[in-house]
């Protein structure tokens, strides 16, 4: 985290009505996570400025923070065990289909449900590969993302195959966070159940 982001709480049902929207516009993974309930209890937390005072939150709109230094926060947040040993990161990919030449041209590896695409990174290989994962595995709005205790591996990804057939049921059972795009795709909105880590 940089001089000028925090990591600050945002107001529970403001928090909650943002995350319901964003994961009602994902595929199976999203869909499983809603379904279980998922966000229903926990807290939500914002990466914004140092000078950030909007109540309500507003996520809608932007104006909060650069793209490159909110990633860049979340990123050291995901990878420094804030939130407990993350094995992977999940991302749905909000555009492209299976077939699509460009999933091939990004780096982070890519499995498919049906023509939807998911990719994914695991901390433990380095910052670098999160971010990449965070800017490249979606477009942007809406971006939702899975913290997991499993491993990719443990998961059964292998890139550019299928996805196993139980891995929506997979992600909910082993799930740690949510991670939403938020502030008009500048920043985002990390949703944590109760028995996560009270660093923030």
């Amino acid at each position: 985290m940089t001089s000028s982001t925090q990591v600050i709480e945002a107001p529970v049902e403001e928090a909650q009505g943002w995350l319901r929207y964003s994961l009602e516009q994902g595929f199976d993974v999203s869909a499983a996570v809603l379904d279980a309930g998922f966000i229903d209890k926990g807290r939500g937390l914002a990466i914004v400025s140092t000078e950030f005072q909007r109540a309500p939150f507003e996520f809608f709109h932007g104006g909060v923070l650069g793209t490159d230094t909110s990633r860049e926060c979340l990123g050291r947040i995901l990878v420094d065990g804030t939130f407990g040993l993350i094995g992977s990161l999940l991302v749905e990919d909000d555009v492209r289909r299976k077939g699509d030449p460009w999933i091939g041209r990004i780096k982070p590896p890519s499995a498919f449900i049906a023509d939807r695409v998911l990719h994914w990174a695991n901390p433990n290989t380095g910052i670098g590969n999160v971010v990449e994962v965070i800017h490249h595995g979606g477009f942007g709005y809406p971006l939702n993302a899975f913290l997991v205790t499993k491993s990719s591996a443990d998961l059964g990804l292998v890139d550019s195959e299928e996805a196993p057939e139980d891995l929506p049921r997979q992600v909910v059972s082993s799930l740690l966070g949510v991670v939403v795009s938020a502030f008009d795709n500048e920043s985002f909105l990390i949703w944590l159940p109760d028995s996560t880590n009270d660093r923030y």
